[in-house]
């Protein structure tokens, strides 16, 4: 008999997953259903079969799919070794399971798909063209469809031996269910009428919550907002936008918010968003349509969290589950870094897929986190929950580690991420996780940026064989031997990078490392190797084709120096290249390399830059430091002055501007201002850094004496072994 694809699974049926818990016991049930079914098929025993069937009408509807769903797999793999009578005996029991289980809701392509290929088998092949077209205008992605209708095309043609012709039915009972299928295929369709809820949390969200509810508010059909204790206008701004908003006290737990606001969703379908998500600009109508797939539980949608600082470019994208049906059973546990996954149907992989729909996160730039203290708040709602005696998962060690690592704490970060990779990558009951990928990244990063580059290479070869397409670890391979002195190696593992290509959102991979961040640090090693030419042809590749990350600029700027412009010329390139595209934070970059040379030309063409970027941005700190330096080194005292002034103005406390001026007097020579800034914060209150410095200036000075006793002095500042907040 002619063979069609269908997947077949190999070694004995099981309703449990790995990892999945049997909960209430209906695993258990669906298990002894499809054992009793698989009997009742193998010895042709028709009424027990419809008993077994039966049998699963009060189980969840997942669980009720899932019963089907295994029982026509059952019933394939045996059909496989049958011959004559008693293959057609069971392809027609088969036939009767497969319409039974659609007539309750025709819409699902997985069993539309399998009932083709009964029907095809049994030469039904109205019904079979019927049911596999249906399966196709519901899920055009699911295996084996364009080569089951190819086959039953084929079939109809007689495979090219004339006139098409039908075969008569096998069994007289096909007559009926060609005809039931044959519905059922047509009333296969899209659902309508359904509804979406946005659930969201907030506090003190006016200045984010705006820009997300106006992007979002077209595709969804109600809007539900749990405030924990806004004193800003965040409620009126839900008002505006027609939300119920439900005030909620702070417990600590976002879990417990999130799912009250789920408790008064109406809709079909909950979409949970932050207020510093924004579904990006289109993607609208694509949101919208996702409520009509009934065949889904849940939907992951295409997230891209912006880091760094405002501008920069600096971004890490993955798959982020926003989507579900509104179910009492899908609720959030957990404090913080709540998860919801562990109640959706993951035995049903087809049930939970990646949409199309994109959200930006703006959450994690680091002005909003400084901002917010997000990860002060973090960490100690981690470390609560750990103090009240919860055993921490994990998963919760990766989520420690993960505030830590935003700090640059990579001292505590380190071994928070090493527990849970050797539990999550063990045989134990929490072995493996989704954010498991994530968590090798970050675990191998945290160690090189830790000073432990040798180490960072071992855990990425060993996370490289679960993630070979792992990009961003290749990119920390690179970056490892750089610190090593290796270069050749790294220049081969940044080659690599780059044939690779970024890596799936699946794995919280960050944008670039298979593009624009590897070329950006291969340009760099050029140049440090003094091949200028090499590295301008590069980055001028590079800034045309990434035109919109900040860290290109920097290295481009120099390049150009290092080829021989000035920096008048050089400034026009990038100027001209960039046009209108052109923003403070890249202008900031290109200033940044400018000075580096010192010359006082290139502190001119520097302080040219600044004046732009604070034009557009009065008061940024990081930008009158800069142009203070620049007019330094230019020895324009007069503008100097005049954006001292400015400098005194910002939101700095006095004793960082204090420290960040005499620094940057001590670099160009300065001494006797250097050491009026530091005597000024000793004589508030005396600390290391001040200590240290004066230090440093007597030594200059050739004071040794006097330099000695500034440093013993510093030495008594300095905090206990085990603090690791200054790491």
């Amino acid at each position: 008999m002619t063979q069609i694809s269908a997947p077949r699974p190999a070694g004995p049926l099981s309703p449990v997953e790995p990892g999945e818990s049997a909960g209430s016991g209906e695993a258990e049930r669906v298990g002894a259903i499809v054992a009793r079914a698989e009997f009742a098929l193998a010895h042709g025993e028709r009424a027990d079969l419809l008993a077994a069937v039966s049998d699963a009408a009060d189980l969840t509807p997942q669980r009720r799919y899932q019963t089907a769903k295994l029982i026509l797999e059952a019933g394939l793999r045996l059909s496989a070794v049958r011959e004559g009578a008693a293959l057609v005996d069971i392809l027609v029991l088969l036939a009767e399971v497969a319409v039974l289980a659609l007539e309750p809701e025709p819409a699902e392509p997985v069993l539309l798909n399998y009932a083709g290929v009964i029907f095809y088998e049994l030469w039904s092949l109205e019904a079979a063209r019927a049911l596999f077209l249906a399966a196709r205008r519901l899920d055009p992605e699911l295996p084996h469809l364009d080569t089951n209708i190819s086959g039953v095309k084929a079939r109809l043609r007689g495979h090219g031996g004339g006139r098409a012709r039908q075969r008569r039915p096998l069994h007289p009972a096909l007559v009926g269910l060609g005809r039931r299928a044959t519905a059922l295929a047509d009333a296969a369709r899209p659902a309508t009428g359904l509804r979406i809820s946005l659930c969201m949390i907030v506090r003190d969200e006016e200045e984010m919550l705006g820009r997300c509810l106006a992007a979002v508010a077209s595709a969804v059909d109600e809007i539900i907002v749990v405030d924990t204790g806004s004193v800003d206008g965040t409620v009126e701004i839900a008002h505006h936008y027609g939300a119920l908003v439900l005030e909620h006290p702070w417990t600590g737990s976002f879990a417990q918010a999130r799912n009250v606001s789920f408790a008064a969703a109406t809709g079909d379908w909950i979409l949970y968003l932050d207020a510093d998500e924004v579904l990006v600009a289109g993607d609208a109508p694509a949101l919208a349509e996702l409520r009509r797939q009934t065949w889904r539980e849940a939907f992951f949608l295409h997230e891209t969290n912006f880091t760094g600082h405002d501008e920069s470019g600096v971004a890490v994208v993955h798959s982020a589950l926003r989507l579900f049906r509104n179910r009492p059973e899908y609720r959030f546990s957990g404090r913080l870094h709540e998860q919801i996954a562990h109640t959706l149907p993951t035995y049903l992989p087809e049930r939970i897929r990646q949409s199309t729909v994109r959200i930006d996160h703006y959450g994690y730039l680091g002005s909003v986190r400084a901002a917010k203290e997000k990860s002060r708040r973090n960490i100690e709602l981690l470390l609560r929950a750990r103090a009240d005696g919860q055993a921490p998962r994990p998963f919760d060690h990766f989520n420690l580690g993960s505030e830590y690592m935003a700090v640059e704490n990579f001292g505590a970060a380190i071994p928070e991420f090493e527990r849970a990779w050797e539990v999550a990558t063990g045989t134990g009951p929490e072995a493996g996780g989704h954010y498991l990928p994530a968590l090798a990244g970050r675990l191998v990063g945290a160690l090189r940026q830790g000073g432990r580059p040798e180490q960072a290479l071992v855990r990425a070869e060993e996370a490289l064989l679960r993630f070979p397409d792992f990009t961003d670890l290749v990119y920390q391979q690179g970056l490892a031997c750089l610190n090593l002195g290796r270069g050749d190696e790294a220049v081969a593992h940044l080659e690599r990078c780059l044939e690779m290509g970024d890596a799936p959102s699946r794995y919280t991979a960050v944008v670039g490392c298979g593009t624009f961040l590897p070329e950006i640090v291969l340009a760099e090693e050029e140049l440090r190797r003094g091949d200028a030419g090499a590295a301008l042809t590069r980055l001028r590749r590079c800034a045309a084709a990434h035109r919109g990350f900040f860290g290109i600029y920097r290295p481009y700027t120099l390049a150009l120096l290092a080829a021989g412009a000035d920096a008048e010329t050089a400034v026009d390139e990038l100027e001209t290249s960039l046009g209108d595209e052109i923003n403070s934070m890249i202008r900031f970059m290109i200033a940044t390399a400018l000075l580096e040379g010192g010359a006082t030309a290139a502190a001119q063409a520097a302080a040219a830059q600044l004046e732009a970027v604070l034009a557009a941005r009065p008061g940024n700190p990081p930008a009158l430091e800069l142009l203070l330096e620049a007019l330094l080194i230019a020895r324009d005292f007069p503008a100097f002055a005049e954006a001292l002034e400015r400098f005194s103005e910002t939101d700095l406390e006095e004793r960082e501007r204090r420290e960040r001026l005499a620094q940057m007097y001590l670099r160009h020579g300065y001494l006797r201002s250097a050491a009026r800034e530091w005597m000024t914060v000793v004589d508030s209150q005396p600390d290391a850094a001040a200590l240290r410095g004066l230090a440093e200036v007597a030594r200059r000075n050739g004071q040794d004496d006097t330099a000695r006793v500034f440093a013993a002095e510093a030495l008594k500042f300095r905090p206990p072994a085990n603090d690791k907040s200054r790491e």
